[in-house]
């Protein structure tokens, strides 16, 4: 005998039913973040348009301006998303804490020379820092910009400042290192070392001035 629905559950089912939809664009919003994250870092800003984004998401234009009225805001989102993954994959991989803090630069050099090499074995060039090639294509277009992309700056930063500051209190740099300024200063060196990448795509010299890096890192001297 078919079971009769009480208002209760009509209202669950019904309540269920909006549920769903929120999930889902949840899903396709994060799914176009990512693909043009990816795709920008493998091209560029200007070099990927809005109607390949679409193709590459798998969703409607429609869909994609109702969660991005223009390709700025969906770049926000992006340097959004890179700053969260900086933060975690950042604290979890190179930076995590079952190293001392100065091994865990070298694993974090070793990790991004592994990272060119890969890229240039498969596309044949380094494609650089994903923020950093924001900053050079677009800082000059937009104050907004240029702080969104400082964010993600900062939280880089933050983790290298982290990790110094542990070290000093070990001992394991001198009392005297001025964590701000070296951490400021190993960012800039990241940078310099990606764009160099960009020029040249030799990664044995570029592992040469990553352990030069290192070697000022460890010395105090930033």
């Amino acid at each position: 005998m078919p079971t009769r629905r009480t208002p209760l559950r009509r209202r669950a089912t019904a309540g269920a039913a909006v549920a769903a939809p929120p999930a889902a664009a949840h899903a396709t919003r994060a799914r176009i973040v990512r693909v043009a994250a990816e795709a920008w870092h493998a091209k560029s800003f200007d070099g990927i348009g809005t109607a390949e984004l679409c193709r590459r998401a798998k969703v409607h234009k429609g869909s994609f301006f109702h969660f991005f009225p223009t390709k700025d805001a969906l770049l926000f989102a992006v340097l959004d998303h890179w700053a969260q993954q900086v933060d975690s994959g950042f604290r979890s991989g190179p930076f995590a804490r079952d190293v001392p803090p100065l091994d865990r630069f070298s694993r974090f050099f070793g990790g991004c020379l592994a990272h060119l090499r890969e890229q240039i074995e498969q596309d044949g060039c380094a494609r650089g820092c994903p923020i950093g090639n924001v900053v050079l294509e677009l800082s000059t277009r937009s104050a907004a910009i240029r702080k969104a992309a400082a964010r993600v700056f900062d939280v880089m930063r933050s983790v290298f400042k982290e990790a110094l500051d542990e070290a000093v209190a070990r001992g394991d740099l001198p009392r005297s290192t001025d964590v701000d300024a070296t951490s400021g200063a190993l960012l800039a060196y990241l940078q310099g070392l990606a764009v160099i990448g960009k020029a040249y795509g030799d990664v044995g010299a570029l592992a040469k001035w990553g352990a030069r890096a290192e070697a000022l890192i460890r010395a105090g001297g930033g």
